[in-house]
């Protein structure tokens, strides 16, 4: 697309993803159960290029290999302490490997750990009033503890009719990535002259802390088995992750290194959204949704503010002719928005995608093989560079087969 270097053109990326889980349960009574889980998420992707800068390198090898792995287990026990309450609390603790010598060039491997403590209570004062209040610690491996508390309140107002209200305090902390990237590019790949430290991870970032207020509704209606879930809300975002420009490391030949930083100003969010899922035909799901955000922050010029589109529409159908034969149907409308510096607004856009899938095998092996579109219908961009707005960079329209089978 008009970029010589090639530095982000088009390569072949291969992965292999796998995924255990193992969940033990066991009821005391009809108001009491342990619960004990393990699951394992393993990737291992291999991505390869070339750059080229010429003369003096005409040909610089790239590759963005990786392989992550993360181990999750978690305890919960539910109960009930009297008639008007129950309780859950439990504890987590996860583990996150990521093997790769391009993202952490001196060490090859970095790891993050996760414990985690967690409790809510749920209290029914009147027949009509449901409170929920909990709160969750967290502490990752090198960093101090974190509470995270909230509080809802639920108020049904008529069979199948409930208000809500509440509000809640989250974190999210920094991944690994802008904790310890090392991202270094030589000229023969992991030798040779040192061409650039395109990130550096930054030890001292401190999560972000997002706090969260709303207001809500949720109806079920007899007509067509319908749900209805409205949802007005305002959140805050401090300490927000950024990336900047930051001095590179001496002896480099292209001077640019990136880094991450919290920022000082506040981001916040508020909008509406609703959900609505129904049956309207034997074997039919109609499932529909809108949400309108409206995002506020100085971060970059007001330049992210303006990446969350206003307005986003979804629309799905789901079909299930017999128990093998199944269709989807979706359309989803985004207005205009415009990712960071460096681009140019997206003007707003509808995309359709659609799947048909056939179901065999036996309820022991299930297996399933589906005809996926995807970006169906007019041509659009999702993202656009100033330097190639005269050409353009239309998503391309995706028609491919998939397959699974029950081991």
């Amino acid at each position: 697309l008009g970029e010589p270097a090639n530095t982000n053109g088009l390569r072949a990326h291969r992965a292999a993803y796998s995924f255990s889980h193992l969940r033990w349960r066991r009821a005391l009574g009809p108001a009491e159960e342990f619960q004990i889980g393990y699951y394992r998420n393993e990737e291992r992707a291999q991505e390869e290029s070339q750059v080229y800068l010429p003369p003096f390198f005409p040909v610089v090898p790239v590759d963005y290999n990786r392989t992550s792995v993360r181990d999750n287990f978690d305890f919960q026990h539910l109960f009930a302490p009297s008639a008007q309450t129950r309780l859950a609390w439990g504890v987590e603790l996860r583990s996150d490997r990521i093997r790769s010598q391009r993202f952490f060039y001196v060490s090859g491997t970095e790891k993050q750990e996760l414990a985690r403590l967690f409790g809510n209570l749920e209290w029914r004062p009147h027949p009509k009033l449901t409170l929920n209040g909990g709160a969750m610690i967290e502490r990752y491996l090198g960093r101090h503890a974190k509470l995270a508390p909230r509080l809802f309140a639920n108020w049904h107002v008529a069979p199948g009719h409930t208000v809500r209200a509440g509000s809640t305090v989250a974190y999210r902390a920094p991944s690994l990535f802008e904790e310890k990237a090392d991202m270094r590019f030589y000229s023969d790949g992991y030798s040779g002259t040192l061409l650039q430290v395109f990130w550096i991870g930054q030890p001292a970032i401190r999560p972000e802390r997002i706090h969260a207020n709303e207001l809500g509704y949720v109806g079920q209606f007899k007509t067509w088995e319908a749900v209805l879930d409205l949802r007005i809300f305002r959140e805050k975002i401090t300490d927000f992750a950024q990336d900047v420009a930051v001095a590179p490391p001496p002896g480099v030949l292209f001077a640019r290194s990136n880094s991450f930083i919290n920022s000082d100003l506040p981001v916040r969010f508020s909008g509406f959204e609703w959900h609505y899922k129904a049956r309207p035909l034997k074997g039919a799901q109609l499932v529909a949704g809108h949400a309108s955000v409206t995002a506020r922050s100085e971060l970059g010029g007001g330049s992210l503010a303006r990446q969350t589109p206003k307005h986003t529409t979804t629309l799905t159908w789901i079909q299930d002719w017999s128990s093998r034969w199944s269709g989807t149907l979706t359309a989803i409308r985004y207005g205009t928005y415009q990712w960071g510096s460096g681009s140019l607004p997206v003007p707003g856009y509808t995309a359709f995608d659609a799947r048909l899938a056939y179901r065999f095998g036996t309820a022991a092996r299930p297996a399933e093989i589906a005809l996926v579109l995807l970006n169906q219908g007019r041509r659009h961009e999702e993202y656009v560079f100033n330097d190639i707005a005269a050409t353009g960079n239309p998503v391309p329209r995706l028609v491919f087969l998939t397959a699974r089978f029950g081991i």
